[in-house]
């Protein structure tokens, strides 16, 4: 087909793969091999479904990861670093009988300043055509190659109300986690579900949530 009848009966094109590590060994002999690193996660309802940059005031809450490149590419004579990130969606068209179709999602890479902590946009994706539903419950994945590390962030000053909700935090998971201190995700998803139930109106943490706060705490 030429290109221009291709372009004359088809408006969208959609390219899927399973990932640098579906190639056969062959395939990747004397050839330069991707690491890949995945994070599962999810938008909640009234929690961390923020919507699109043209939403600030609820755009922070969403799901935020860190990555950093630290091995620059061989061939690179800025010594500079390729990555690779896509955010699928999952379980989406296993509920097209129940009605529901693929969700619009997208993603935003920033730039971090080492100094102030503030970030500058770098890329990213976002395909918002229904920019008025920024309040979705959906379930995700990052994917990410080469594999990424991250630092632990350090944090402002600790308000009133946030005591308070560490304290009780506290004694929830000393209830819960005995002589031994060690709770699983399916203890945390218990603990702070307790904790917040009473602030939120929604159905509460789920476990892909809990395992993420393990995750990152491992």
């Amino acid at each position: 087909m030429s290109f221009q009848d291709f372009t004359g009966n088809f408006q969208k094109l959609e390219i899927c793969n399973l990932g640098p590590d579906s190639l056969d060994e062959e395939d990747l002999s004397n050839k330069k091999k991707w690491e890949c690193h995945k994070e599962n996660g999810q938008w909640v309802k009234r929690v961390n479904a923020g919507g699109c940059r043209n939403y600030l005031d609820s755009f922070w809450t969403n799901p935020q990861f860190r990555m950093t490149l630290t091995d620059p590419d061989e061939d690179d004579d800025d010594n500079m670093c390729t990555a690779l990130v896509a955010v699928l969606q999952k379980d989406r068209r296993k509920k097209r009988k129940e009605g529901l179709d693929l969700l619009t999602i997208g993603y935003v890479i920033y730039k971090e300043n080492e100094r102030s902590g503030r970030m500058q946009v770098v890329g990213g994706r976002q395909e918002m055509e229904n920019l008025g539903e920024i309040d979705e419950d959906t379930r995700f994945e990052e994917e990410a190659a080469p594999d990424a590390g991250g630092k632990k962030r350090e944090q402002p000053e600790m308000t009133e109300a946030e005591l308070k909700v560490e304290e009780v935090l506290k004694q929830s998971f000393k209830k819960v986690s005995g002589e031994d201190m060690e709770i699983d995700a399916f203890e945390l998803r218990a603990v702070i579900n307790s904790v917040f139930a009473g602030d939120f109106s929604f159905e509460g943490f789920g476990l892909d949530t809990a395992r993420s706060m393990v995750a990152m705490h491992d």
